[in-house]
């Protein structure tokens, strides 16, 4: 029998055709964030998550999609609209970096590349991130954000990141989450996916 490397997968596509090689995965991700003040005290950061990971070809067409939606109540107090967007950045970054770790743990020989879009109305998060802006106060905040960055190259084989300034009309889903954690004052996080609605046919 043909032995294959660690590193190496067999799979068959119609007409019998057999490839041996690494499998190849690409996972979009859409993050988009938020968060704001309504005292030093009462503040929130909200999160939405969007996991594409592939096409279902039957019975209909359709993007296989996980959607994972955080909302963040801190504690304690001295909180700015400016650290609650930052922390609208950093749990959803932690999120996107223990979802890839998961897949490449259960995944260990994929070839995985990862395109990551994050969105937020924030033009001071998102410059700062891009390298427009200096980081001065936000510097501590900003570094954890490049160091999950970084966490997340290194468990997987590419990663393309891209951060966009949106309007506030743009960005409901992550005020909205914002809001919830304020109006509720606590922490917590949902997960709606449509991966085991049937079973799966095709994948991109």
């Amino acid at each position: 029998s043909e032995q294959l490397s660690s590193n190496m997968a067999t799979i068959y596509r119609a007409g019998g055709v057999r490839i041996v090689g690494p499998i190849r995965q690409t996972i979009s991700i859409e993050m988009s964030f938020d968060g704001g003040c309504r005292t030093p005290v009462v503040a929130g950061a909200g999160c939405e998550i969007v996991i594409n990971k592939g096409t279902r070809m039957y019975p209909v067409e359709e993007p296989i999609e996980e959607r994972i939606q955080i909302r963040e109540y801190p504690m304690g107090g001295g909180h700015t609209s400016n650290k609650m967007e930052y922390k609208g950045l950093l749990i959803g970054l932690r999120v996107v970096c223990e979802h890839v770790r998961n897949t490449r743990f259960k995944c260990p020989n994929y070839n995985c590349t990862v395109k990551l879009t994050v969105k937020g109305d924030s033009e001071l998060v998102i410059n700062q991130m891009n390298g427009s802006y200096e980081a001065r106060d936000m510097k501590h905040m900003n570094e954890r954000a490049t160091n999950l960055l970084s966490e997340i190259e290194d468990e997987v084989d590419s990663l393309l990141v891209t951060f966009r300034h949106i309007p506030r009309e743009q960005n409901t889903a992550a005020d909205g989450l914002a809001n919830e954690a304020m109006d509720e004052q606590r922490s917590w996080y949902t997960v709606y996916s449509n991966c085991d609605k049937y079973h799966l046919y095709g994948r991109s």
